[in-house]
């Protein structure tokens, strides 16, 4: 009997040693499942929250030309009603690029309709943070069909295609392509035109970037056109082009050639 008391005590003991020496291993498990599936929130700053919104113009032109070559954009198909938000908005630029006489004087008012709305985000490959939040619309109202690309942020408008059935209105002034670079809030004294009154190109040039702008003036057809390119002899390499349905199903496309 003594023989079984002692046995039975050495059982208890090893039992007690075993349950000691795995307590510690259960108590880590359960506190990591408990952090595992825990929430946590943080404040995050208005500058963190605004960092975005602090880039320049011409960082967000080298986000969108390092995007495009590299085919890093989202688009989203978004079609809306002629009651959109940015329908104000866009017109009001159109209105100041008619003042600043980069374009004709349409004379667009409310019975213009929205027919076609795309978002685009050009991310930057170096930092996936910084981004541009690209409209782009297609506006339509009497004979007129306009092709605008408007930064989301600032409602600044980066690409602007015109055309007509009839003949545009006159110019107030002689026309200037230049015109359209001081809209932008570009430094005039870093740009450059090759071209003519028709056709041509506008350069920019600085330390951190450079970036030519395709403009094409016609009776019934005016056009301002990023281009992507290293020099204006590669101008077609990179090219973003945003093409009417009549043409190819109106999708936002990337040609490279």
């Amino acid at each position: 009997m003594k023989k079984i008391n002692n046995f039975t005590k050495i059982c208890l003991l090893f039992l007690i040693l075993f349950i000691v020496a795995l307590l510690p291993v259960e108590i880590t498990s359960l506190e990591n499942k408990r952090v595992i599936h825990q929430v946590y929130t943080a404040d995050i700053s208005k500058e963190e929250q605004n960092a975005n919104k602090s880039l320049h113009i011409k960082e967000k032109f080298a986000i969108i030309m390092k995007s495009a070559g590299h085919s890093v954009l989202s688009t989203n198909n978004l079609l809306e009603s002629a009651e959109h938000e940015s329908l104000n908005e866009v017109i009001k630029q159109l209105e100041l690029l008619e003042k600043k006489n980069v374009i004709p004087p349409l004379k667009v008012d409310k019975d213009v309709k929205i027919v076609e709305l795309k978002k685009t985000t050009y991310f930057d490959i170096d930092e996936p943070l910084n981004g541009v939040n690209i409209e782009e619309l297609c506006l339509k109202g009497g004979n007129c069909t306009i092709w605008v690309s408007m930064d989301m942020e600032t409602a600044a408008i980066y690409r602007i295609v015109i055309s007509s059935k009839e003949e545009l209105p006159e110019f107030q002034e002689e026309f200037n392509p230049v015109l359209y670079m001081d809209y932008l809030g570009l430094p005039l004294n870093n740009i450059s035109v090759k071209g003519n009154s028709s056709r041509g190109w506008i350069n920019y040039t600085d330390e951190m970037l450079h970036f030519s702008y395709e403009y094409n003036q016609e009776n019934n057809y005016l056009s301002f056109e990023l281009v992507t390119s290293e020099n204006i002899k590669d101008s077609d390499k990179y090219k973003i082009k945003w093409i009417n349905k009549t043409l190819l199903k109106n999708d936002a496309i990337l040609i490279q050639q």
